[in-house]
């Protein structure tokens, strides 16, 4: 840790102004968009078919079935 301390201020979301806010946060167009893409990425990672470099899956892979199985594995053996 730095012995400094910064402390930076933020704007309360009340204090935005509508474009602002536009700006900052995703709609629920896209999140829903996200979604889908990121279901179809499981689907082909579920499927063992070769993902575009375009797409990183860092962290999806505890989505999938195998994923899931080797977490909960991994959870009780820490027990």
């Amino acid at each position: 840790f730095d012995n400094t301390v910064k402390v930076y201020k933020t704007l309360h979301i009340n204090d935005y102004t509508p474009k602002q806010i536009k700006a900052t946060w995703y709609s629920d167009a896209e999140n829903s968009k996200m979604k889908s893409r990121i279901f179809a990425i499981l689907k082909r990672m579920e499927r063992g078919a070769p993902q575009k470099e375009e797409y990183c899956t860092r962290g999806l892979e505890y989505f999938t079935s195998v994923g899931q199985e080797r977490r909960k594995r991994r959870r009780s053996e820490a027990r």
